[in-house]
């Protein structure tokens, strides 16, 4: 099995402005920073990024780390939905979950947060394959777009009915 990490066509700068976007992805690194065996770096520019399809202006925090460190500790995307979570950011747009990774989007504010995690989730068909040790998580942080705020609103509107 091949499992490889790649970013496509992200073009970024390496220092951050002093941005709500980029004390988003601080206050997010600060956060995952608490974990053992875990790496990030913190980019800031314009992104594509693929869970809701937009180029963004903002941060890219890129987190990488070992789940065998970890211990039973939970993985970077749980700490970081669960922590903005409690500070009053809520999770909308877009979200999934399977065995090989996660996506999911908080909002706060005028603030988006889209969190993408991968791993090797193993294969059901062979118990004799180990996974590889190694998660990634990715989350851009950027100011709402109008594209945003309607799908939020269809999700109001949805919820109230």
């Amino acid at each position: 099995m091949v499992f490889a990490f790649a970013l496509v066509g992200a073009r970024a700068v390496a220092v951050c402005a002093a941005t709500a976007p980029c004390a988003d992805c601080a206050h997010v690194a600060a956060i995952v920073d608490t974990l053992p065996g875990t790496f990030r770096q913190v980019v800031s520019g314009k992104f594509h990024e693929d869970i809701t399809d937009h180029d963004r202006t903002g941060c890219m925090l890129v987190i990488s780390g070992s789940w065998r460190e970890l211990g039973n500790r939970p993985g970077p995307a749980d700490l970081i939905r669960d922590v903005l979570g409690r500070e009053g950011w809520r999770e909308g747009i877009a979200s999934s979950d399977g065995p090989d990774g996660t996506s999911y989007v908080m909002v706060r504010g005028e603030s988006i947060c889209l969190v993408r995690g991968r791993w090797d989730g193993g294969d059901d068909s062979d118990t004799t394959i180990v996974p590889i040790d190694v998660y990634q998580v990715i989350v851009f942080c950027s100011s709402l777009l109008v594209d945003d705020r309607r799908r939020l609103e269809e999700e109001k509107r949805k919820q109230s009915d």
